[in-house]
């Protein structure tokens, strides 16, 4: 257990670890159901050919499409859960990349369909991360601003 997460001490940062908790809450599962949504229109042995250029392990695989459960951990907003969540959505983001690579091109008509599921995926992941980038982002900015009132505090 790390020093910040000392039961012991005021957890610190609480309003942006629980925003990033929800965040990835958010994403993971919407990453894992692009995936699910593109990956019949892909080549199954281009697919596993991107898994082992990006080393994903069927470990890695399983671990990234088990998601977020808020059962699954005592506390969610330990550091310990956190990198765990974060190396869950690196790792859907990475399944689902090696995935849109598999998507096969002919540049004919029966291209189209594959392709608009591909985009509408695209469209609604780029979504929900822009939604999780813009509230992580305003949180930040809030204790950037009480840390510098704080400060002026302090220097007059």
């Amino acid at each position: 257990m790390s020093r910040l997460d000392d039961r012991s001490q005021t957890r610190r940062c609480a309003r942006l670890r629980k925003q990033l908790r929800l965040c990835f809450a958010e994403t993971i599962p919407r990453y894992n159901q692009a995936f699910a949504a593109i990956k019949p229109y892909t080549q199954e042995m281009d697919l596993d050919k991107y898994y082992d250029i990006y080393d994903i392990s069927d470990i890695d695989f399983a671990e990234a499409m088990s998601g977020y459960r808020e059962e699954e951990f005592d506390d969610n907003e330990s550091l310990r859960v956190l990198k765990i969540l974060a190396a869950r959505f690196y790792m859907s983001r990475k399944i689902l990349l090696c995935c849109l690579m598999a998507l096969d091109a002919q540049g004919g008509k029966s291209d189209l369909m594959r392709w608009n599921i591909a985009s509408e995926e695209m469209r609604a992941v780029t979504s929900i991360t822009g939604q999780a980038e813009d509230r992580l982002h305003r949180i930040l900015s809030e204790e950037e601003s009480r840390f510098g009132l704080l400060l002026a505090l302090f220097i007059d």
